[in-house]
């Protein structure tokens, strides 16, 4: 048991499926900035808002806000750089498991053709992760940690659950996550893919007694996206996510259809369907949309299919919001005085 967080017991028995607290969403696009940190930026506008919140089960409660800024000035004449900060927090209350995480990061994008029709980003992240496990050993936390195949037997377990003189323990660590990603645009729409990875620092999960339960393997990840229109009111949205860490693996598949609606076509409605695979069990996700203007919305609900995800019973999975925004800051233009002369 030594090489596993207790971290990622947690997680894994609450349905997560990757180590070191890998926060996943169903509506992973909604918020890029958990995703790649490439993926910063890729936008029309000067500033970009995100927010996601996610309740699994009924015991956690996941959220996640970001935000990006194309700044003003430009190395090359069609480059850009970005700047983003996110913030999330993971609750998972009948354990007292809190999880925080603090995301920084800048990304590049170097133009490839004069129309800008193609770029290639290149983002860092720098990530300030902390949480507190609340394991005060009580009745229903060793049954709960019963219930993920008698780890609560295990030694490391026993005495996380007794050190510290019976206070919770807490682990931080910082990391630094790097991404690279491709995005093709064209009248009918954009297609975008990357790479990304995380756990760079090989971070150590370390107790606030000063003891180290485990090194966090490194984690690889890849994504694609398309947007494209079929007619004039008709668009396909398929969309792939995958990530790997040590022996945990996560693969989501998913496709929706868009109808343009409203006296001007200004409203997309979307919906479509989803399967996440991973090695400690799969589901099924039922996803619905909107697009208005400069907003993005989203609905996603996780259905259990496997076995394997107990969910107390339940067969629905996780209930998923998220919302997109995206501003336009435009420059005022320098007007110069006008001198008039009178004829004489």
């Amino acid at each position: 048991m030594r090489h596993i967080l207790i971290v990622a017991l947690l997680s894994t028995w609450l349905g997560s499926t990757l180590q070191g607290q890998a926060l996943h969403y169903t509506y992973w696009d909604h918020l890029p900035l958990a995703v790649n940190p490439a993926m910063a930026g890729s936008y029309e506008g000067t500033i970009r808002a995100s927010a996601i919140h996610r309740s699994q089960f009924t015991w956690q409660t996941w959220a996640d806000i970001g935000g990006e800024y194309n700044l003003p000035f430009r190395p090359r004449k069609k480059d850009w750089i970005t700047a983003s900060l996110a913030v999330a927090q993971d609750v998972a209350g009948s354990l007292g498991l809190a999880y925080q995480e603090f995301r920084l990061g800048g990304t590049y994008h170097l133009a490839l053709d004069k129309k800008v029709t193609s770029d290639l980003a290149l983002g860092v992240q720098f990530v300030s992760s902390s949480t507190r496990i609340g394991l005060g050993g009580t009745d229903r936390t060793r049954i709960e940690l019963s219930a993920m195949g008698g780890m609560a037997d295990d030694p490391d377990i026993r005495a996380l659950m007794t050190q510290n003189n019976g206070q919770d323990p807490n682990a931080s660590w910082g990391d630094l996550r790097v991404g690279l990603a491709y995005t093709k645009r064209s009248k009918k729409g954009r297609t975008q893919f990357g790479i990304q990875g995380a756990n760079i620092l090989s971070p150590e999960a370390a107790l606030s007694s000063g003891n180290t339960l485990a090194r966090l393997d490194l984690r690889i990840g890849g994504f694609f996206l398309m947007d494209r229109m079929i007619n004039k009111k008709v668009s396909i949205l398929p969309a792939a996510f995958a990530q790997f860490q040590g022996p945990a693996s996560e693969i989501m598949l998913r496709t929706m259809m868009g109808y343009m609606v409203g006296a001007n076509n200004d409203i997309r409605i979307k919906a479509g369907l989803g399967y996440r695979l991973g090695n400690i069990g799969d589901t099924g996700q039922l996803v619905f949309g909107g697009d208005y203007q400069d907003w993005k919305f989203g609905l996603a609900f996780d259905v259990i299919t496997s076995q394997r995800i107990t969910g107390g019973g339940q067969a629905l999975g996780a209930v998923e919001l998220s919302a997109m925004k995206t501003f336009i800051i435009r420059k005022k233009p320098k007007v110069l005085p006008v001198i008039f002369c009178p004829r004489i």
